[in-house]
């Protein structure tokens, strides 16, 4: 009757395994309660060391095997040889130091007590999914286990003596364990005071180290998931649960597991409550290969001011330049775009020309060509187009000659990396044939793919742009032709058809009137339009020379004629 239901519950449980632990669990539990005789908190250090010292043995925990130390020793004897007979120093190299290592290492095997995680394992306990949290285990069975010892012995003169608060303490972390760890009371019982424990408005590092304690495998995941204050930062960074990271999981047939790590969902979670405190934590992280770890990192950089969030944007290339960025690349676009919204443009111009970058790959050769496909850091080219769609929004709105310039930049890499990949050298000359026409049309069926998505965020921008300041139009061209590739000529012939500048009517007839133009297949779309569109535009000498070339066909009718013949067979 003077024990509490969970020290009833614990004793049931050490019965299970054998009467005696119980009785000494018990007897700990009411000296500590009545507080007798004098001597009760040695009387309680004592049981609380032995009861440590023999779980092991009544839990079944594995013994390392038994050391033949003649064997080991003989081979050692026979190792040094004549060694043996020499006075003085002798150094020790070859079969020798082996040997001698070899009864180093049996007698530390052998002298080795099972550690807590062992016993935790035999009494059928999961492990803990953080390296932190085994670590804290580990550190709270062996801490609380050297205090017993250090408080049984009488001590010496003039030193003070075990203070009853220390052992009560110590027998209440014991029983927490015992609770948790070796399972004692049930997972809802538990569940029930961590959950009172999460709560807390203004928590110390002791309620935590008793949270650590009590939950016992993915128990301890529920409760940092309760976490929603920043007031458990200090505790959380103190205990050193930001300093193991889970890494990703590669799987026997070579795919991956990406877990979640809830030491930095928390911090995702509390940095618009502490952002200074909670950037620092983040900066300060080891590298880890975890993308759920780095899409929480940039989550976290969303949620603050921002100064902080450009702190964060600075480490993100790094973040994703391990091996599996594929979690991380949309919110990093999302971070590029608040950057430019939040008038930091040249901190999102550097991190969107980061995330867009992509490298050109061979995927097929076909003898006469080959195949090139585009490798870059979303999960799939519909996302990396969608990912353009958000930044080029926040560009469009907010900076966009900057757009302008980061996305004609990436493209022109883009369209560099192809040649290179093709074994070609000098401007790309084949746009015509993966993008049929700049404007929208049924023949373009892959908007999403990486170099059409760069010219429709190039086309949209520069068109809004020139709506938004005609005056402009004239530098939006001059970006355009800063670069060589036929992509933005057309994309140039595009932007003169439909915008009103002015400059703009002299800049078309020019383009009409220009007979290398007028004849050139790889830019037939965009002349068409233009001529269509605009033709009424001009004189009329100017319309008879444009109808004379139409009557009198191709300059290069010749080659025009081989070149049918030859596909048609005929």
């Amino acid at each position: 009757a003077r024990l509490t239901s969970r020290q009833h519950d614990i004793a049931r449980s050490l019965a299970q395994h054998n009467p005696e632990l119980a009785r000494w669990f018990r007897s700990a539990a009411v000296l500590a309660r009545d507080h007798r005789p004098s001597a009760w908190p040695e009387l309680v250090a004592h049981l609380g060391r032995d009861l440590m010292n023999r779980l092991p043995e009544y839990f079944d925990v594995p013994r390392p095997p038994r050391i033949e130390y003649p064997n080991i020793v003989g081979e050692l004897v026979k190792a040094l040889g004549d060694e043996l007979d020499v006075e003085g120093d002798v150094a020790l190299s070859g079969a020798a130091l082996e040997a001698l290592r070899a009864l180093v290492e049996a007698h530390r095997t052998n002298t080795a007590r099972p550690g807590p995680a062992m016993l935790f394992a035999a009494a059928g306990r999961a492990p803990s999914p953080l390296a932190s949290h085994r670590i804290s285990l580990d550190q709270a069975w062996r801490e609380t286990q050297k205090a017993f010892v250090a408080a049984v012995h009488m001590r010496s003169v003039g030193k003070r003596p075990v203070a009853a608060a220390e052992v009560l303490a110590l027998l209440s972390r014991f029983e927490d364990l015992l609770a948790a760890q070796l399972g004692a009371v049930s997972f809802w019982s538990l569940e029930e005071e961590l959950q009172e424990i999460a709560a807390l408005t203004e928590p110390t590092r002791s309620d935590l180290d008793r949270a650590l304690v009590l939950a016992r495998g993915e128990a301890i995941n529920s409760f940092l998931r309760s976490l929603s204050s920043p007031a458990w930062l200090a505790p959380m960074q103190a205990a050193g649960l930001f300093e193991s990271p889970t890494p990703t999981e590669v799987l026997a047939d070579g795919a991956y597991r990406t877990p979640f790590w809830e030491p930095s969902r928390f911090l995702a979670r509390t940095a618009s409550q502490a952002p200074d405190e909670v950037t620092e934590t983040l900066l300060s992280l080891p590298e880890t290969d975890n993308a759920r770890v780095h899409r929480d990192i940039i989550d976290a950089a969303l949620a603050m001011p921002a100064e902080q969030a450009e702190r964060i944007a600075s480490v993100v290339p790094s973040l994703l330049s391990g091996p599996y960025p594929m979690f991380a690349a949309e919110p990093a676009a999302q971070l590029a775009a608040r950057l430019v919204m939040d008038g930091r443009v040249d901190a999102g111009v550097a991190l969107a020309g980061f995330l867009f970058t992509s490298e050109a790959v061979v995927t097929a050769d076909w003898g006469l060509g080959v195949d090139v496909g585009f490798r870059h850091l979303f999960d799939s080219d519909y996302s990396f187009a969608e990912a353009i769609g958000v930044v080029g929004a926040a560009f469009a709105d907010y900076a966009p000659l900057g757009g302008l310039r980061l996305f004609t930049d990436v493209l022109a890499r883009t369209l560099d990396e192809e040649l290179r990949a093709r074994g070609q050298e000098g401007p790309e000359e084949s746009s015509y044939v993966w993008r049929k026409a700049i404007d929208d049309h049924a023949q373009n069926a892959r908007d999403w793919e990486v170099r059409d998505a760069l010219v429709l965020a190039i086309r949209d921008l520069a068109g809004s742009i020139t709506e938004a300041d005609p005056g402009s139009a004239t530098e939006v061209l001059a970006v355009l032709a800063t670069y060589e590739h036929l992509i933005f000529r057309r994309l140039a012939l595009h932007l003169v058809r439909l915008a009103e500048f002015p400059a703009a009517v002299g800049l078309r007839r020019a383009a009409m009137l220009d007979r290398d133009a007028f004849d050139d297949r790889r830019i037939h779309r965009e002349m068409f339009l233009l001529q269509r569109e605009r033709f009424g535009e001009l004189a009329a000498a100017d319309r008879g020379q444009i109808i004379s070339w139409i009557e009198s066909g191709p300059a290069d009718e010749e080659t025009w004629r081989n070149a049918f013949e030859q596909f048609e067979g005929r």
